[in-house]
Protein backbone atom coordinates (compact mmCIF):
# COMPACT_ATOMS: atom_id res chain seq x y z
CA UNK A 1 0.00 0.00 0.00
CA UNK A 2 1.37 3.41 -0.93
CA UNK A 3 0.18 6.81 0.33
CA UNK A 4 0.97 9.96 -1.60
CA UNK A 5 0.36 13.60 -0.67
CA UNK A 6 1.45 16.24 -3.17
CA UNK A 7 3.92 13.86 -4.76
CA UNK A 8 5.67 12.79 -1.50
CA UNK A 9 5.65 9.12 -0.51
CA UNK A 10 4.54 8.97 3.14
CA UNK A 11 4.67 5.25 3.86
CA UNK A 12 4.56 1.96 2.06
CA UNK A 13 2.50 -0.06 4.55
CA UNK A 14 0.48 0.60 7.67
CA UNK A 15 2.28 0.70 11.03
CA UNK A 16 0.31 -2.24 12.44
CA UNK A 17 1.25 -4.42 9.51
CA UNK A 18 4.87 -3.27 9.83
CA UNK A 19 4.95 -4.32 13.49
CA UNK A 20 3.45 -7.71 12.68
CA UNK A 21 5.94 -8.62 9.98
CA UNK A 22 9.02 -6.96 11.50
CA UNK A 23 11.59 -9.59 12.53
CA UNK A 24 12.31 -9.85 16.26
CA UNK A 25 14.95 -7.53 17.58
CA UNK A 26 17.44 -8.98 20.07
CA UNK A 27 17.60 -5.77 22.10
CA UNK A 28 13.81 -5.58 22.29
CA UNK A 29 13.65 -9.21 23.41
CA UNK A 30 16.16 -8.56 26.21
CA UNK A 31 14.38 -5.37 27.31
CA UNK A 32 11.03 -7.17 27.53
CA UNK A 33 12.40 -9.98 29.70
CA UNK A 34 12.31 -9.52 33.47
CA UNK A 35 14.75 -11.65 35.37
CA UNK A 36 15.74 -11.81 38.99
CA UNK A 37 17.28 -14.08 41.54
CA UNK A 38 14.52 -15.28 43.78
CA UNK A 39 16.55 -17.44 46.16
CA UNK A 40 17.36 -16.53 49.75
CA UNK A 41 19.68 -18.41 52.04
CA UNK A 42 20.37 -17.85 55.72
CA UNK A 43 23.47 -18.07 57.88
CA UNK A 44 21.77 -20.41 60.34
CA UNK A 45 18.26 -21.47 59.23
CA UNK A 46 18.00 -23.96 62.11
CA UNK A 47 17.16 -21.03 64.41
CA UNK A 48 13.69 -20.70 62.89
CA UNK A 49 10.74 -22.26 64.71
CA UNK A 50 7.12 -22.34 63.62
CA UNK A 51 7.78 -21.28 60.01
CA UNK A 52 4.95 -20.45 57.61
CA UNK A 53 5.41 -19.46 53.97
CA UNK A 54 3.52 -17.66 51.25
CA UNK A 55 2.17 -20.14 48.65
CA UNK A 56 4.75 -18.89 46.11
CA UNK A 57 7.61 -20.53 48.08
CA UNK A 58 8.96 -23.85 46.82
CA UNK A 59 8.57 -25.80 50.04
CA UNK A 60 10.49 -28.91 48.96
CA UNK A 61 13.60 -26.85 48.32
CA UNK A 62 13.29 -25.34 51.80
CA UNK A 63 12.97 -28.79 53.35
CA UNK A 64 15.96 -30.24 51.50
CA UNK A 65 18.43 -27.32 51.27
CA UNK A 66 17.06 -24.69 53.68
CA UNK A 67 16.97 -22.20 50.79
CA UNK A 68 13.94 -20.02 50.12
CA UNK A 69 13.20 -20.30 46.42
CA UNK A 70 10.08 -18.56 45.15
CA UNK A 71 8.34 -16.89 42.24
CA UNK A 72 7.23 -13.48 43.52
CA UNK A 73 3.56 -12.66 42.97
CA UNK A 74 2.33 -9.23 41.94
CA UNK A 75 1.97 -6.63 44.67
CA UNK A 76 3.02 -6.64 48.30
CA UNK A 77 3.09 -9.92 50.17
CA UNK A 78 4.57 -11.53 53.29
CA UNK A 79 7.07 -14.13 52.15
CA UNK A 80 7.72 -15.81 55.48
CA UNK A 81 6.64 -15.68 59.11
CA UNK A 82 8.61 -17.36 61.87
CA UNK A 83 9.51 -17.34 65.54
CA UNK A 84 12.85 -17.94 67.18
CA UNK A 85 12.69 -20.39 70.07
CA UNK A 86 13.81 -19.62 73.61
CA UNK A 87 16.68 -22.11 73.33
CA UNK A 88 18.14 -20.09 70.43
CA UNK A 89 19.40 -16.84 71.89
CA UNK A 90 19.97 -14.35 69.09
CA UNK A 91 21.07 -10.78 69.57
CA UNK A 92 19.05 -8.46 67.36
CA UNK A 93 20.99 -5.62 65.69
CA UNK A 94 18.90 -2.80 67.21
CA UNK A 95 18.26 -1.37 70.64
CA UNK A 96 14.91 -0.07 71.86
CA UNK A 97 14.71 2.38 74.77
CA UNK A 98 11.30 3.37 76.04
CA UNK A 99 9.78 5.70 78.57
CA UNK A 100 6.05 5.14 79.05
CA UNK A 101 4.05 6.59 81.93
CA UNK A 102 0.33 6.41 82.66
CA UNK A 103 -1.71 8.72 84.89
CA UNK A 104 -4.32 7.36 87.28
CA UNK A 105 -7.00 9.63 85.82
CA UNK A 106 -6.29 8.52 82.26
CA UNK A 107 -3.85 9.22 79.51
CA UNK A 108 -0.11 9.19 79.63
CA UNK A 109 3.16 9.95 77.84
CA UNK A 110 5.34 7.81 75.66
CA UNK A 111 8.79 8.11 74.11
CA UNK A 112 10.54 5.34 72.21
CA UNK A 113 14.04 5.51 70.73
CA UNK A 114 15.41 2.93 68.32
CA UNK A 115 18.98 2.69 67.09
CA UNK A 116 21.49 0.31 65.60
CA UNK A 117 23.77 -1.82 67.73
CA UNK A 118 27.02 -3.05 66.26
CA UNK A 119 26.07 -3.41 62.60
CA UNK A 120 29.60 -3.29 61.16
CA UNK A 121 28.72 -0.30 59.00
CA UNK A 122 25.59 -1.86 57.52
CA UNK A 123 22.28 -0.01 57.51
CA UNK A 124 19.09 -1.55 58.84
CA UNK A 125 16.23 -1.60 56.31
CA UNK A 126 12.53 -2.24 56.72
CA UNK A 127 12.42 -1.76 60.50
CA UNK A 128 8.88 -2.00 61.91
CA UNK A 129 7.91 -1.94 65.60
CA UNK A 130 4.60 -3.43 66.71
CA UNK A 131 3.68 -2.28 70.21
CA UNK A 132 0.58 -3.72 71.91
CA UNK A 133 -1.10 -1.13 74.12
CA UNK A 134 -3.18 -1.71 77.25
CA UNK A 135 -6.97 -1.83 76.95
CA UNK A 136 -7.26 1.56 78.65
CA UNK A 137 -5.57 3.36 75.72
CA UNK A 138 -8.30 4.73 73.46
CA UNK A 139 -6.21 6.83 71.08
CA UNK A 140 -2.66 8.07 70.58
CA UNK A 141 -1.27 11.43 69.46
CA UNK A 142 2.37 10.82 68.53
CA UNK A 143 5.10 12.52 66.52
CA UNK A 144 7.79 10.40 64.87
CA UNK A 145 10.97 12.05 63.57
CA UNK A 146 11.25 9.24 61.02
CA UNK A 147 8.74 6.95 59.34
CA UNK A 148 5.02 6.80 60.02
CA UNK A 149 2.77 5.19 62.59
CA UNK A 150 -0.74 3.82 62.81
CA UNK A 151 -2.85 2.82 65.79
CA UNK A 152 -5.76 0.40 65.65
CA UNK A 153 -8.14 1.28 68.52
CA UNK A 154 -9.87 -2.11 68.25
CA UNK A 155 -6.82 -4.37 68.54
CA UNK A 156 -4.87 -1.73 70.56
CA UNK A 157 -1.83 -2.23 68.34
CA UNK A 158 0.56 0.62 67.56
CA UNK A 159 2.63 -0.01 64.42
CA UNK A 160 5.61 2.27 63.76
CA UNK A 161 7.07 1.78 60.28
CA UNK A 162 10.55 3.28 60.61
CA UNK A 163 12.09 2.03 57.38
CA UNK A 164 15.86 2.52 57.10
CA UNK A 165 17.94 3.34 60.18
CA UNK A 166 21.08 5.23 59.30
CA UNK A 167 24.03 5.35 61.67
CA UNK A 168 24.09 8.66 63.52
CA UNK A 169 20.33 9.38 63.30
CA UNK A 170 18.24 7.76 66.02
CA UNK A 171 14.51 7.43 65.23
CA UNK A 172 12.26 8.72 68.02
CA UNK A 173 8.50 8.64 68.45
CA UNK A 174 6.93 10.60 71.29
CA UNK A 175 3.60 11.98 72.37
CA UNK A 176 0.49 11.38 74.41
CA UNK A 177 -1.68 8.33 75.00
Amino acid sequence: MKCWIMGILLQRESNILKELIKPPNLLRTIANTVTGKSNLSFINPRLFDDVSFHPCVRYRRWESERVLSFIPPDGNFRLMSYTIGAQNIVSIPIFVRHLISFREVGGGKMEIRVGPKQTNGRTLDGVVLEIPMPKTVLNVNLSPNQGKYSFDPVSKLLVWEIGRIETGKIPIIFGYL
